[in-house]
């Protein structure tokens, strides 16, 4: 199995969703050989390759990884491949992760300032704002990709939309039916 973590926004199609911040976790479950395209706004990308049992060994990119803890790769403009290998006693299997660098688009949430809005990607991770103001939250997202929000009022009242990242959007007003 191998979780990552991405920098600031990733999706991964082969993966079942895309993730965001720190904290946004995928679990790569497959047979061997599989490739995971998966994209990102951030320079790194944090995964945790984890053995399904003990004794296994753990490598990523061809150095020894210590399963369960978390390993930073880089990722350049042009993206980065990374190989994740977990084998014991002649078996293993292994995880390509093929991540694209793209450039994040704004996409601005409006409520009332009594009102609190979560985003969430595919994966059902949450996204922090990159900016948060009285009425309203700007998130750096990943272009073309399905999200949704909860607003939340007082503990006990809540909304809910969906709407799909492109640059400049504005989703207006994202507490509607809170009188």
């Amino acid at each position: 199995m191998v979780r990552y973590d991405r920098g600031a926004d990733a999706y991964a199609g082969g993966a079942g969703g895309d993730g965001a911040g720190r904290g946004a976790e995928h679990r790569l479950c497959a047979g061997e050989g599989e490739t995971y395209e998966l994209s990102v706004t951030a320079d790194e990308l944090v995964i945790t390759p984890t053995a399904f049992a003990p004794g296994y060994a753990v490598t990523v990119n061809g150095q020894a990884a210590e399963s369960g803890t978390a390993v930073t790769m880089p990722v350049n403009a042009e993206g980065a491949e990374i190989a994740v290998a977990v084998s014991s006693g002649g078996r293993s299997r292994t995880y390509t992760l093929a991540v694209q660098r793209v450039a994040a688009v704004d996409v601005t949430v409006r409520h009332d300032s009594d009102v609190t809005v979560h985003v969430f990607n595919s994966a059902r991770a949450e996204i922090g704002a990159a900016e948060q103001g009285s009425g309203f939250g700007r998130f750096a997202l990943v272009p073309g990709e399905a999200y949704t929000y909860v607003t939340d009022k007082q503990t006990w009242y809540h909304a809910a939309g969906g709407f799909t990242a492109a640059g400049g959007t504005d989703c207006g007003r994202a507490d509607a039916g809170y009188d």
